[in-house]
């Protein structure tokens, strides 16, 4: 533990806490806003399950960002409730080669598509994962993309009606990493470069130097 220095990272996904805004696209998906307890410690995590069995083209939740033909880091923090197997995807709507796999119940990095530049998965603590996966989109947009599914590498979903994903803090920022989570709303938020001073004044020997 100690002092973070970040350069200047910017949010561009809007409504980062309220997957049932509109900003969100819910296909056949739905949400329960705050429905637990987020990992800063208050209830505004979200809980996403699909409402009926199909492929995770059509029960997604999923928010287009504007973007350049850059790497883009798209993550979200998840939780387990139900759907052991979660696809994220960062580029062209969840292609085929561009879809990862997280164990959200196990914490374990699953499949990892072939478009995609890198993906990892932190715990943070009360069975929570913040999930980042880095690509370059060739198109126009990014795609911050979470879908629950049957298994490693699968693009089905037998829904239960009750069973999802616990979501919370998406973010997608110009990057190869994911950094500290920046909330927004209504608008992209950017967060200065941090910089850090200390007064020589009473702190500096005149003696030793």
């Amino acid at each position: 533990l100690g002092y973070l220095a970040e350069g200047a990272r910017t949010n561009l996904c809007l409504q980062s806490q309220t997957f049932d805004n509109a900003s969100w696209t819910n296909t056949n998906v739905t949400v329960t806003a705050n429905a637990v307890a987020a990992p800063d410690g208050t209830t505004t995590a979200d809980l996403l399950y699909p409402a009926s069995s199909g492929t995770d083209a059509d029960r997604r939740t999923l928010q287009a960002v504007t973007s350049t033909a850059t790497a883009h880091t798209v993550s979200f923090y998840l939780k387990y409730a139900g759907f052991r197997w979660i696809m994220v995807s960062n580029t062209d709507a969840g292609a085929a080669n561009d879809k990862n796999w997280f164990d959200v119940q196990n914490g374990v990095v699953g499949t990892i598509g072939a478009g995609t530049t890198s993906m990892s998965a932190v715990s943070v603590g009360n069975g929570w994962y913040r999930v980042s996966v880095t690509a370059t989109n060739a198109s126009t947009n990014c795609y911050a993309w979470i879908s629950c599914v049957d298994g490693d590498g699968s693009s089905t979903v037998t829904a239960s009606g009750t069973n999802g994903v616990y979501a919370w803090g998406a973010q997608v920022e110009l990057g190869s990493f994911a950094s500290s989570y920046i909330p927004t709303t209504t608008a992209a938020v950017t967060r200065n470069a941090d910089v850090l001073t200390y007064s020589s004044a009473g702190n500096i020997s005149g003696t030793a130097g």
